[in-house]
């Protein structure tokens, strides 16, 4: 067992975990490029000092010519050969099986492969993932030719207690630099090799662990790597005690299902994350936890014959599939070994043996269940309408509401917003792009996320046709942009961000969060005579008082660690001509502008004038206090917008795409 200690720094940090669950797109210049390649020559350094050689290993999956090839080029373009290596694969199932019956681990040779995936039920077969690429070697990271420096992480457990009939077990994920593609390995070494789930951005096949036996398994690697063979010292044996890394890297294969002790888990889960990441980060861990949570989907386990597979439904007979190779057809007709898995399971218990869980762990788990306890999930969808003859909008105008929707409700950690595609039509041999979809996802009370995000829609000036959707059934939702009654809230929130040119995506005006921004708000050039300043609070809000009443509340977090993307909030707590000013000063100090509602101090210079944005309006601190005291509906009733035939060439062209 090995753990590169140039992963140390990446699992410490909640930015890593983000990336990791979420699969965020990393730019080009992934932040983690040097982790990977420093574990890459600490996987070259072991093999010399013990003297292997790479070339006479006989893993039970071999790379041919062909494979290595293939390892050599861009990951992008690897698709090409997955058909070559999934036959490659099917021969050497076929071979491990005969293996797999010496060792009394008997399976049905005849049975399709377990990496044959099945569709979502009712999915088009046209939409069906393609098959994934044999793993890594489960007990080695790539060669040093492979350019993308992907990394396997290895789970063993195995006491060797009769060496002439054992196998190494083990599960083992394979990592890239850009956490695009997160493939499951079950290994029952030397003979037995295959992905058994995988996720990523496109055909994400993930759920196959059981909570039961996940805890198991973790355990079992646990005191695995606390014993005399682990080879792990310090503080990489630490973090592999459990609940810890073996548990936060494998959960994300184990959705927590109705039916499961959900307070146990997520205090299982909480305690883990303590381990590892220390310190105070309950909105990172909360955020995570909840990822795993498919109760609301129906998701449970269903036992027959012995073995468990996963659906969606209250019974066997009525439950519908998931995206999963554990499936009911898997399982029934052997793509899903169960002879194998079960000993798998068989050898982890023995591994762990007797020992339980304490008293004192159990209580802390209960605990800690009910402080981090999932909050209920709403999906919504925002149509917003960008032609309407009343409020034509600009075409970025949805990407500039989801990036202030998302950081405003991060920021107040009851959601987030994300780009959920758009809608076209063709006018004139063109397509002219009629509206964008923002995905919305509220964390808790529905009632105020949905009153947030018709604010944030008062003051983008939306036109009144947006519409807003349930996310599971599309059905549009009680919501008029004209009803100032209907989903209301006292508090009062902007966006607030720097406008800026970003490398990941360098032909759009970027939002950013300088460090500089909170050290200009407390300048003396922004506060002047008038204003006081104190903060942070834990929650990073800092609060600006005048001398005649107003305050202000800014907030600028940013939820990417070292990189600069973000769009923060500011909470009008109460506008005065004061608090406005000192507002103003800032935008001219910082160049910072506010979204949603278009608002510049000065006017924008550089790469960000010249790029397709939406425009912004420079104002006064006058005019600025004229708008912030009137509040958003006001801003929303009295906007004026172009008539469709009083559109400027350039907006027109901006909203179209030639063919």
């Amino acid at each position: 067992m090995s753990f590169p200690t140039s992963f140390l720094p990446l699992v410490k940090s909640p930015r890593f975990w983000t990336d990791y669950f979420f699969l965020t797109d990393t730019p080009s210049n992934s932040p983690y490029k040097k982790a990977f390649r420093d574990a890459e020559k600490e996987s070259d350094d072991d093999s010399d000092d013990d003297g292997s050689d790479d070339e006479g290993s006989e893993d039970f999956i071999q790379d041919s010519d062909d494979d290595q090839d293939a390892d050599d080029e861009d990951p992008d373009d690897q698709d090409s050969d997955d058909e070559e290596s999934n036959n490659s694969l099917d021969d050497q199932e076929n071979d491990a099986d005969e293996s797999l019956n010496s060792h009394q681990l008997a399976t049905d040779q005849n049975a399709p492969n377990l990496d044959t995936p099945e569709s979502e039920p009712n999915a088009d077969s046209s939409d069906s993932p393609s098959s994934p690429s044999p793993p890594a070697s489960a007990s080695s990271s790539s060669s040093s030719s492979n350019r993308s420096y992907s990394q396997a992480l290895t789970f063993p457990f195995n006491q060797y207690r009769l060496p002439e009939n054992s196998m190494d077990f083990n599960l083992s994920i394979t990592l890239d630099p850009h956490l695009s593609y997160i493939p499951l390995a079950f290994s029952a070494d030397p003979v037995y090799n295959v992905t058994i789930a995988h996720d990523d951005q496109a055909h994400w096949h993930p759920f196959v662990l059981r909570w039961n036996e996940l805890e198991l398994i973790s355990r079992a690697v646990g005191i695995t790597a606390g014993g005399q063979d682990g080879k792990l010292e310090g503080e990489e044996k630490t973090l592999y005690q459990h609940p810890g890394l073996p548990l936060l890297f494998l959960y994300r294969f184990a959705p927590i299902c109705q039916g499961d002790d959900a307070e146990r888990i997520v205090g299982m889960l909480a305690k883990a994350w303590e381990r590892v990441l220390g310190g105070d980060h309950r909105k990172d861990v909360r955020r995570l936890i909840e990822r795993a949570d498919c109760r609301k989907r129906g998701f449970r386990w269903f036992e027959e014959g012995g073995n468990w597979w996963i659906g969606r439904g209250e019974s066997a007979e009525t439950a519908e599939g998931v995206y999963t190779y554990r499936s009911r057809e898997s399982v029934k007709s052997g793509k899903w070994r169960n002879e194998a898995w079960g000993a798998l399971i068989t050898e982890a218990e023995a591994t762990v043996g007797g020992v339980g869980v304490s008293e004192e762990e159990e209580e802390e788990y209960r605990v800690l269940g009910k402080k981090f306890a999932p909050r209920t999930t709403h999906g919504l969808v925002v149509w917003l309408q960008l032609r309407e003859k009343d409020r034509r909008m600009h075409q970025r105008a949805g990407r500039y509401l989801q990036l202030t929707l998302d950081g405003v409700l991060r920021v107040l950690d009851i959601g987030k917003a994300t780009s959920s595609g758009a809608s076209s039509c063709r006018v004139n041999g063109r397509i002219v792009w009629t509206s964008d979809h923002i995905a919305v996802t509220i964390y808790g009370d529905l009632a105020r996320g949905k009153a947030i995000v018709k604010q944030t829609l008062w003051w983008l000036r939306a036109p009144l046709a947006t519409t807003v959707r349930d996310a599971s059934s599309y059905d549009v939702l009680p919501f008029s942009l004209a009803d100032e009654a209907q989903d209301k809230t006292d508090e009062a929130l902007i966006g607030i961000t720097v406008p800026d040119i970003l490398p990941r995506c360098s032909w759009l005006v970027g939002h950013t969060l300088p460090d500089s921004l909170s050290a200009v708000l407390q300048s003396k050039e922004v506060l002047g005579d008038t204003g006081r300043c104190s903060g942070p609070t834990d929650d990073g809000w800092f609060t600006v008082t005048t001398a005649d009443g107003g305050e202000l509340g800014f907030n600028f977090t940013r939820f990417d660690g070292e990189e600069l993307e973000g769009t923060g909030a500011i909470a009008l707590r109460s506008v005065t001509l004061q608090a406005s000013a000192i507002l103003h000063r800032l935008m001219e100090e910082s160049g910072a502008v506010l979204p949603p509602l278009a608002l510049a101090a000065k006017s924008l210079e550089g790469e960000v004038a010249e790029l397709s944005w939406v425009p912004h309006r420079v104002v006064d601190a006058q005019a600025l206090h004229a708008v912030l005291s009137g509040g958003a509906f006001d801003s929303w009733v009295k906007a004026e917008r172009k008539a469709d035939d009083e559109d400027s060439p350039d907006d027109d062209e901006d909203s179209s795409v030639d063919e």
